[in-house]
This record gives structure tokens, sequence and C-alpha cells, in this order.
């Protein structure tokens, strides 16, 4: 903008101009014009900037990420009003699970917590391309069997 002021004061303080100074006034016409086009650019300082995020839609929980298979039972957690069970996930991360709990790819809901293993129900498809309950189980593991049977 300062550019461009200079440069009409230079033109009209001189009306009959030579060739050289033509030619700084032009320069200074592309210096103008290059500034009015980076300032177009620039955001407008009295709005509240609001930083652009592309939309994934809703992240799946980490519990639903992985088959119910590669799960384990570590323990069982009782309380005076509700057990929960301690799982250990394939990515070495514990979960903390309750009763309605969702877990595993196939949509599944813990249905049951007892002492030594977890019920979920599971929605699949069975065929015939209707959506079909089961019920898997996760059991814990005891070490003390593990290193007997070895």
């Amino acid at each position: 903008m300062i550019a461009l002021i200079l440069a009409f004061s230079a033109f009209a303080a001189s009306p009959d101009t030579s060739p050289p100074a033509k030619a700084a006034t032009n320069g200074a016409r592309e210096e103008s014009s290059m500034t009015l086009e980076s300032a177009a650019r620039l955001r407008d300082p009295f709005k509240k900037f609001i930083a652009k995020q592309k939309f994934t839609g809703p992240k799946t929980p980490e519990l639903e990420r992985h088959n119910l298979d590669e799960f384990k039972l570590v323990g069982i957690i009782t309380g005076p009003k509700r057990s929960k069970a301690l799982l250990n996930g394939p990515d070495g991360k514990m979960y903390i699970v309750a009763i309605n709990t969702h877990i595993g790819v196939r949509k599944g809901i813990i249905r049951k917590i007892a002492p030594g293993y977890i019920s979920v129900e599971e929605r699949v498809m069975n065929l015939l391309g209707e959506e079909e309950k089961i019920e898997s189980v996760l059991e814990m593991k005891d070490k003390l069997k593990d290193k007997e049977n070895l």
C-alpha cells in the first residue's frame, strides 16, 4: 500500500517521465499488486480463527477393534453391587469391563461375569444372511495348572 502511494506521488510530481522512471513506477506497480494479492490471502484479524478439521466419523473404542479370542481374562473383581473383570488386550493394555460392555469386532456384549469366566453374547451372520446371536466364553487360565501340564 505504501509502495502504491509512493509510486503515485512520484508520478504526480513529474508529468514528463523518462524511461528509467517509467520502469521504476512499473516495478512499484507490480510490487504493489503482489502486496494486494498477498493481503487478500491474509485472514481477517477481527474474525475468530476456526481450524478446519476433517470429520472421520465416530472412532471405535479400543475394546471393539480386536477379536474376542485375542483378549485374556486376568482376574475377576467382585464388589457389593457389581462384579467386574480385568482383561489383558492384544495391545498389552489392561481393561476393566463390566456387564453390558461392548467388546470384540462382532459387536459382542458382556452378559455375565462369574468366578473364573465371563460370558459374551456376539452377533454373527449365518449362511442365510440373517443375524444370529451366539454365546462365547472367556475363561481365566490358571498359571499353576499350566505348569503342572508341562
